[in-house]
């Protein structure tokens, strides 16, 4: 519901933004006076990168949020020892599976003398 409301609120200033600064390179862009073969292709990157971050800011980053939102909603986090006593073996459920191996090699070095 946050990054909903979120990405509703910023909609309109951050079209606002992008849009002025295409807008404002779209003279470079269809130059054709001196200089234009340096300013064409600058041009079409800058607009082409406005135009891409701000999708990625209005659909991306939000769909990543619910995601990442989702994913932490389905991690346990409630430790099985007291307060300050938690050991390496509480923090397993939270580490991928592949992980387990380079676990298990940490808590023999830390168990040597």
């Amino acid at each position: 519901e946050a990054v909903r409301e979120g990405a509703r609120t910023r909609l309109r200033p951050i079209l606002m933004t992008a849009l002025v600064a295409a807008l404002g390179f779209i003279p470079m862009a269809l130059n054709t006076g001196i200089g234009a073969e340096v300013q064409k292709p600058l041009a079409t990157v800058v607009i082409g990168g406005i135009a891409s971050a701000t999708l990625l800011t209005l659909i991306v980053l939000p769909i990543l949020y619910t995601w990442f939102e989702r994913e932490s909603e389905d991690v346990d986090v409630t430790p099985t020892a007291p307060p300050g006593e938690h050991q390496l073996s509480d923090l397993k459920p939270l580490l991928p599976p592949e992980r387990e191996v380079m676990t298990t090699r940490f808590q023999e070095l830390r168990s040597q003398p």
